[in-house]
């Protein structure tokens, strides 16, 4: 039941950016989007509204998700994750609306087959209060964040 493909590589930004670091994921696909990048792969900033994009992310072969990850490691830990490493976070990390990446990702399946892969990119918080700004720790990894998420782009088109 495979749908055509839209997307080689989806990059999808969760979080709530007046929340502090809960808007991570924001304010890293806004910095990829400022690269170069050939028309096989799309950025949204998704918010916290994950549901809204199920077409989009039922129409791509690869997705990739940056959000805030309370892990209960130490601020501004950068963590590469899988859906099966969702598993073991309360409620699959579902989202402040109830609906979780999980359930997104295996909607989207159940419809047309894909994505085939999804990785993780969590970012431990510092600061969930509302405040508009990433503390200066995370603010600190954004780049790095970046760079991983470049060059796992670049490994998936080669």
């Amino acid at each position: 039941m495979m749908k055509k493909l839209k997307f080689e590589i989806l990059v999808l930004g969760m979080g709530n950016s007046l929340m502090a670091d809960d808007g991570v994921g924001i304010y890293v696909v806004e910095a990829l989007q400022r690269k170069k990048w050939n028309s096989k792969i799309k950025f949204l900033e998704v918010g916290t509204s994950l549901f809204y994009y199920l077409e989009e992310v039922s129409s791509c072969r690869q997705l990739i998700v940056v959000d805030a990850v309370q892990a209960q490691g130490n601020p501004a830990n950068v963590y590469r994750l899988t859906l099966d490493d969702l598993v073991s976070f309360p409620d699959g990390w579902r989202d402040p609306h109830g609906f979780s990446l999980l359930n997104l990702v295996e909607l989207s399946k159940s419809m047309t087959g894909l994505p085939v892969g999804v990785t993780i990119y969590g970012v431990e918080p510092q600061n969930l209060s509302w405040a508009q700004g990433l503390s200066p720790e995370v603010e600190k990894v954004v780049p790095k964040v970046v760079q991983a998420i470049t060059k796992e782009i670049e490994n998936l088109l080669s």
